[in-house]
């Protein structure tokens, strides 16, 4: 049986689209329902649940803590059983997607996970210099060309229910409303699922454009982005061995940093500049960590 998922906080008008998009999607006989969790805040979105076409069989939750990895575990333990597709409410879906996993899903019961391609939907193109540095959530995939490491984003992706239960549910140190500030709470399941040795799964007829607002034209945006993913590699990893590595790193980058400015290399410095904002969250969760 098939669940889709979507976790929302506080953002009713991109959620509306999105399941306009959904109620649009082709329904495979073995579906069973749509979750919309909402967590934090009640914003609307039991309003735009209790509108959807019959079809989807959409229920609505809230759970107050304004946790995004907290709010999928809860979902998870509401789903009785089957494949759960997790997408996010910020986006849109090919009339196949719901068809494509479950075709792809038919033939496994569990020890298994799945992905689609995600494409962007933006309003202008990026600066020429951001483009190379944006995180696949801004710039996309499309599994032939290219792909994340090892991982799918949590707008597109698939696994059994009991799996997920199996792996203790998602870690709420990781994604929105982290404690930590880490993010990253589905690529940190699927490392997980692989330790386990789950196989990965491309389900490439299973696509989903990705919202992507005038907020992430902005380098302040990208820096941001890049000091979080420093702190998610503080949280997995964080040996004195691992440290002293990160502490080299920063040196090496702020040398070449400072090469790139000399020679006026303004895209190698930018580069330069991320990885360095990668090592200053690294070191800030540590000395957090510390105290």
């Amino acid at each position: 049986m098939i669940s889709v998922v979507i976790p929302t906080y506080d953002r009713p008008d991109l959620l509306k689209e999105t399941l306009s998009s959904l109620a649009k999607c082709k329904i495979p006989a073995t579906y069973r329902e749509l979750v919309v969790i909402e967590n934090g805040m009640k914003t609307g979105a039991e309003i735009l649940v209790a509108q959807l076409p019959e079809k989807l069989n959409a229920r609505y939750m809230f759970v107050k803590q304004g946790n995004k990895s907290n709010a999928l575990n809860e979902a998870i333990a509401s789903v009785d059983g089957g494949v759960v597709i997790f997408t996010d409410d910020d986006a849109r879906f090919s009339s196949g997607f719901i068809t494509a996993y479950a075709e792809a899903s038919a033939k496994y019961k569990e020890g298994v996970y799945f992905g689609g391609p995600v494409m962007i939907d933006k309003d202008d193109p990026f600066p020429d210099w951001m483009e190379p540095l944006l995180p696949h959530s801004a710039r996309g995939y499309d599994l032939v060309n290219e792909r994340m490491n090892n991982s799918y984003l949590g707008i597109n992706w698939a696994a059994f229910a009991s799996d997920i239960k199996k792996l203790g549910g998602f870690d709420i140190r990781f994604g929105p409303g982290s404690s930590t500030g880490a993010t990253g709470q589905e690529t940190d399941m699927q490392r997980r699922m692989k330790q386990a040795g789950m196989k990965q799964i491309d389900v490439l007829d299973a696509v989903v454009w990705h919202r992507v607002t005038k907020a992430s034209y902005k380098e302040e945006w990208l820096v941001n982005r890049y000091f979080k993913y420093g702190i998610s590699k503080g949280v997995k990893k964080h040996t004195l061995k691992d440290m002293l590595l990160e502490f080299f790193n920063a040196g090496k980058y702020m040398v070449r940093w400072m090469v790139y400015l000399i020679l006026l290399n303004k895209m190698e410095r930018k580069k330069s500049k991320m990885e360095i904002v990668t090592r200053l969250g690294y070191f800030y969760f540590i000395l957090k960590k510390s105290n």
